[in-house]
């Protein structure tokens, strides 16, 4: 008795592809938003310098906040880094 030779194996289309991406996705993002890791290690720039635009931006921002200072036209963070840059 002979038995045919085993075809290639086909894959399954449709559901159950795209699951166990998700899942990992999933678990992935969560880790790294709740402790800022991917797979247990810290990614991206560490704490280094902060550029000088930033520090400007900053020290404009609490000079303001402190003092009580009043910039017509400026009502939000975005509008005050815009003036402060001109």
């Amino acid at each position: 008795m002979e038995f045919p030779a085993p075809g290639p194996a086909r894959k399954r289309k449709g559901r159950g592809d795209g699951g166990v991406n998700l899942l990992l996705a999933g678990l992935l993002a969560h880790e790294f938003l709740s402790s800022g890791t991917v797979l247990g290690e810290r990614r991206g720039p560490g704490p280094g310098p902060v550029p000088q635009a930033a520090a400007r931006y900053e020290a404009m921002a609490v000079l303001v906040h402190r003092a009580g200072v009043r910039v017509p036209g400026v009502v939000n963070p975005a509008q005050l880094a815009a003036w402060a840059g001109k």
